[in-house]
């Protein structure tokens, strides 16, 4: 075991815990898209047998394959792809170990954390470096901008999560509905969701009648006091009778039956006008 410690002593490429820690965040942040769950718990397992500042051993681990897939609670074959995969993406480095083992079989194989100059330099690239002094304007302004990006991009959150309908009242209904009708709606609820959905109702039972092809408008309709105020006396008898639990269906079923019902009476009505303003008679009961 002391030949498997030296091993790993000439390995080790970093010098201190602290430095092991900042490469291993370095890599969480450079290859977060690369890595999965796994992945994760394969370096954690390995970072956590990497360090052994006692024998000046940090950054090289010799765990069995066994022992991780038992940590990570996966199956073995799961951990040998993840092995396999970081060391495509150069994040480790596989030694296989021909040293036998007091209890029989050949020891661990040793999982080397990769900390060539190569990867120094992409850790330095990666940090924040300091702005020079000329281009002290040109970062005053890029970070107002990003400011003002970031406060609008916050508002815009905030006012998407925060205002929804629970928290409106009906002003907020749309603007094609009459205001009778909302006020009819209002002992029944002030969610301006339901308003829209209730005057949906209206508009559908309009659009399955004859009138729009008659070429009556639901908006000339509205402008007859009697008409609109048989809508408006429907629309609080269905509010009075879901109130009072007297309907056995739910209210859009009732509001669009009664309505369908009354544009069916003034689809009829307009029909028999026409025909007695162009003198056409349906039967001659004369002859």
């Amino acid at each position: 075991m002391s030949k498997l410690y030296e091993h790993m002593k000439c390995y080790s490429q970093f010098k201190t815990v602290e430095e092991f820690n900042q490469y291993k965040s370095y890599l969480y942040k450079e290859y977060k898209d690369d890595l999965n769950c796994t992945d994760r718990q394969v370096i954690d397992i390995l970072s956590r047998y990497a360090v052994n500042s006692r024998r000046q051993s940090i950054g090289v681990a010799c765990p069995l394959m066994e022992t991780m897939a038992e940590k990570a609670q996966k199956s073995i074959r799961t951990i040998r792809r993840s092995v396999a995969k970081l060391e495509r993406l150069g994040i480790i480095k596989r030694i296989l170990m021909k040293e036998r083992r007091k209890q029989g079989g050949y020891s661990a194989s040793l999982y080397v954390f990769q900390y060539d100059d190569r990867m120094i330099d992409r850790m330095s690239m990666s940090e924040c470096k300091k702005p020079k002094k000329q281009d002290v304007a040109t970062e005053e302004s890029s970070k107002s901008e990003r400011e003002t990006l970031f406060f609008f991009q916050a508002l815009n959150q905030e006012t998407c999560c925060k205002v929804t309908y629970e928290t409106m009242d009906e002003t907020y209904a749309r603007n094609d509905i009459p205001k009778s009708f909302i006020y009819a709606v209002l002992p029944m609820t002030q969610n301006p969701k339901t308003i829209n959905f209730a005057w949906s109702r209206v508009t559908l039972a309009y659009g399955k009648s004859c009138l729009p092809h008659q070429g009556v408008w639901l908006e000339k309709l509205l402008e007859e006091p009697n008409i609109a105020e048989e809508l408006i006396g429907r629309t609080k008898s269905a509010v009075r009778a879901y109130k009072l639990g007297e309907i056995r269906k739910d209210f859009g079923a009732l509001l669009y039956g009664t309505m369908n019902e009354l544009f069916s009476k003034v689809a009829m009505d307009f029909s028999a006008s026409a025909r007695r303003r162009s003198g056409v008679m349906l039967y001659d009961w004369i002859t």
